[in-house]
């Protein structure tokens, strides 16, 4: 029994012998040594060991600071970015582009606002809800991913601008090319002629 041997193991390691929990009910017939290597507790929630590691409370010691800041920093995105991709907005952002991309019949935010809510099962009112309690609103999420699809499209698209504006319901080139500036800083031609390599983004 592979705790078992641990605990033995272990046991003759420590001042304070290390704890196994057992789900089961009482053994009538112990293996030799056991009693003596750990404390034995039956039928627990989970069979676990428990070792009375010295020193184990105590502050890890940072010998490359600057090493141990950088993988914290990079833990920490890793785990915002795992609870990103469990998060209902993020799960909005998905449906909307692949709505978007489906070339659904919708003209506004109100029209696709109305298909997700159908897709989701759920009323405006609780969609609304549910995104404001992740600091964020639909209006935000939607205007997030036509943007992310018009930089795509841009770079990976041949048509022209206005067909751009057009599939990602903007009511004209002009509003779709003022949308495109407030957002990114520059006009989407432009935009399109730095992703290619005809001018610099800074120019």
């Amino acid at each position: 029994m592979g705790m078992m041997d641990l605990a033995r193991q272990y046991g003759a390691s420590f001042k304070r012998p290390p704890v196994l929990e057992l789900s089961g009910k009482p053994i009538r017939k112990l293996e030799p040594g056991l009693p003596n290597a750990c404390e034995l507790r039956f039928e627990q929630d989970r069979n676990r060991l428990l070792l009375n590691l010295r020193g184990a409370d105590a502050p890890y010691a940072q010998h490359n600071r600057l090493v141990f800041e950088a993988c914290i920093k990079r833990a920490k995105t890793e785990v915002k970015a795992l609870v990103r991709l469990e998060s209902f907005s993020a799960k909005t952002e998905d449906l909307l582009l692949q709505l978007i991309r489906k070339q659904a019949d919708w003209t506004n935010a109100s029209s696709i606002l109305e298909q997700a809510c159908e897709v989701f099962g759920i009323s405006r009112s609780a969609l609304h809800r549910r995104l404001q309690k992740e600091n964020t609103n639909f209006q935000s999420v939607f205007s997030r991913v036509r943007l992310e699809e018009a930089k795509r499209l841009l770079v990976q698209d041949g048509r022209s601008l206005s067909d751009i504006g057009d599939l990602l319901g903007f009511s004209s080139l002009s509003v779709f090319s003022r949308f495109f500036y407030e957002q990114v800083g520059i006009s989407p031609s432009r935009y399109r002629a730095a992703q290619q390599g005809d001018i610099r983004l800074s120019a």
